[in-house]
């Protein structure tokens, strides 16, 4: 099974690695995202594999260490807001859940929160091991991990409060 999906991995890239052409500023430029992903990795270029959202988290996080003292402790308000991005030549969002959190509540606000939400995944990993049935169980566990890898993107937060 590994051997036929390594193979298939291999012709994909190799079909793609040369799926690249130079614009007229000089950029190279990759035709389909497969090539994209694999010239990021060639060049070392995390901003460009994670389509710019690198850029945007380091923008808000530089936003959050220049203010002054009172918000870096109580954050800015509950409402998340937009800051300009000269990449994307308009207000973007930080598509990260914890940003926003140290954006608007604060450190305490923040600090709070990933209390409540350590202790839930904790009492849920408790409850884990209480369960008997093996489906329950593992279903239980893909949605727990789902839910927090998810909890990561901006108004997703939601979804893995539901889950715990």
């Amino acid at each position: 099974m590994l051997i036929v999906l390594g193979i298939g991995v291999f012709t994909i890239v190799k079909k793609n690695i040369n799926e690249v052409y130079e614009d007229n500023f000089g950029n190279i430029v990759a035709k389909n995202r497969i090539a994209d992903v694999l010239l990021s990795l060639k060049n070392g270029d995390i901003d460009r594999l994670t389509s710019q959202k690198t850029r945007d988290w380091r923008l808000f996080w530089d936003n959050f260490k220049s203010g002054n003292t009172f918000v870096k402790f109580f954050g800015n308000g509950i409402q998340p807001f937009l800051i300009f991005s000269e990449y994307w030549g308009k207000k973007v969002s930080s598509h990260n859940t914890y940003l926003d959190f140290l954006n608007c509540y604060g450190l305490i606000g923040s600090i709070i929160i990933m209390w409540y939400i350590h202790t839930k995944v904790k009492n849920n990993i408790i409850l884990l091991s209480n369960i008997n049935n093996k489906v329950y169980r593992y279903v239980r566990i893909i949605l727990l991990i789902y839910g927090i890898q998810l909890s990561i993107y901006t108004n997703r937060i939601f979804l893995l409060m539901f889950l715990l």
